[in-house]
């Protein structure tokens, strides 16, 4: 009965519900291990957030980050008002009735994930990470909207200064030389 083939049964045994319990709830080492790409991505994604001076340039830069991170197929950004900010992916043809699609309101507007079918749920690591960097990426925006307004402003100052400097060397030049 104390055979070497059974031993080997039981150790298999063994082995295959550890790894099985350990492929549910894997230890804090080991997934930090696993997302140290995704997590060195999001790092440069939030660095290149405070370069962007356009929505757009703010959406390009932090939604392939947000994307491998959670493994969806496509993601985009919503306003407030429902116009599209910006999308990665395979975003066109999203079919909401299959239920493949996850969204999150946000401050600026929402984020709409389109889950993929090896990863269709989002664990609270995910959920925070897609949160952190969905407020960061709306204090870009903010930014980016400031900063258009601010040149605009500047546009608009300088075709006024330009004007100005038209009507003095008209001006000075009508009192000059009278016709």
């Amino acid at each position: 009965e104390d055979s070497l083939g059974s031993l080997l049964v039981a150790l298999l045994a063994t082995l295959s519900g550890t790894a099985f319990l350990l492929g549910f709830a894997p230890p804090v080492g080991l997934r930090l291990l696993w997302r140290r790409p995704e997590q060195s991505r999001m790092q440069e994604a939030i660095g290149g957030l405070m370069a962007a001076t356009s929505e757009e340039e703010v959406a390009a830069r932090v939604l392939p980050p947000m994307a491998s991170m959670v493994g969806a197929r496509g993601i985009a950004l919503e306003s407030l008002h429902g116009t599209r900010i910006g999308s990665h992916g395979a975003y066109g043809a999203v079919d909401e009735s299959n239920g493949d699609v996850a969204r999150w309101e946000l401050p600026f507007g929402r984020l709409i994930v389109r889950t993929s079918t090896f990863a269709p749920f989002f664990g609270d690591e995910e959920r925070k990470l897609l949160g952190t960097l969905g407020s960061l990426t709306g204090l870009a925006l903010d930014r980016a909207r400031l900063f258009a307004q601010e040149r605009a402003a500047h546009e608009t100052l300088q075709r006024g200064d330009e004007l100005k400097s038209q009507f003095v060397a008209l001006a000075a030049h009508e009192l000059r030389s009278p016709v």
